[in-house]
């Protein structure tokens, strides 16, 4: 990863595999960018992390960072948030490179305790990826791409709320959402909500196969079939 940072002055970031687990079963992250592929330029990489969920970004405090063309970003972290690691991709790339090593270089252990697998019992990412694109957008989408993007968003976060409804979600999770929705200068609309609760419901009830899972495995499901597959990488800028 050093090395790589070396040899391309303009790289800030550098990523690679994680092999990703719980002891019992693993899986390969961060794998949609072509062999080929170890340098991409920063504009390039964060327009397709906003049509798609980054399938190429980690959290930096495994990654190799290069600091030389982000000085000026005098904190690492962006905000506070749960995920606040991925938005030092969309700020650092604004001026740099992302260098990818297509090794397995880190590991992730899963368990009950790590901080993700409470980022996905409350679903901290969609509101986090949500701001990070009304926050940064305009720097890598154009005024139409980025009002497409944030509607579509908005839409699918009501249908991510219908879930935490139906789920009798506590707490932790209308509290986190309302402070995304509030810093964003929204409103909880309930008629919206409840348009998204019927037809989530309706999804239910007409699809028995969906039925048997539970709605947190829909809403994975369909997120990672939204994922970018390394054929499509051309299409993402």
């Amino acid at each position: 990863m050093v090395l790589l940072a070396e040899t391309h002055p303009s790289i800030g970031i550098v990523n690679a595999y994680t092999l990703s687990g719980d002891g019992t079963r693993f899986r390969l992250k961060f794998d949609a960018l072509p062999l080929e592929t170890t340098l991409v330029s920063g504009r390039k990489a964060c327009r397709c992390t906003y049509w798609r969920p980054p399938p190429f970004l980690r959290s930096t405090d495994v990654g190799a960072v290069s600091l030389r063309p982000c000085k000026r970003n005098t904190a690492l972290l962006p905000n506070s948030r749960p995920n606040s690691d991925v938005s030092v991709f969309y700020r650092c790339l604004q001026t740099a490179d992302l260098g990818f090593i297509h090794e397995v270089l880190s590991f992730e252990r899963v368990h009950d305790d790590a901080l993700s697998t409470e980022g996905r019992r409350v679903y901290t990412f969609a509101g986090s990826y949500l701001l990070d694109v009304a926050q940064y957008g305009p720097l890598y989408l154009t005024d139409v791409e980025l009002r497409s993007r944030i509607d579509t968003l908005v839409h699918e976060y009501y249908r991510l709320l219908a879930v935490g409804l139906i789920n009798f979600k506590g707490c932790a999770f209308w509290e986190y959402h309302k402070r995304v929705l509030d810093e964003l200068g929204l409103r909880l609309i309930g008629i919206k909500l409840a348009t998204a609760v019927m037809w989530k419901l309706l999804d239910l009830i007409l699809n028995r196969s969906s039925a048997s899972r539970s709605c947190f495995d829909v809403v994975s499901a369909n997120r990672a079939s939204q994922s970018c597959d390394c054929h499509e990488w051309p299409d993402c800028y």
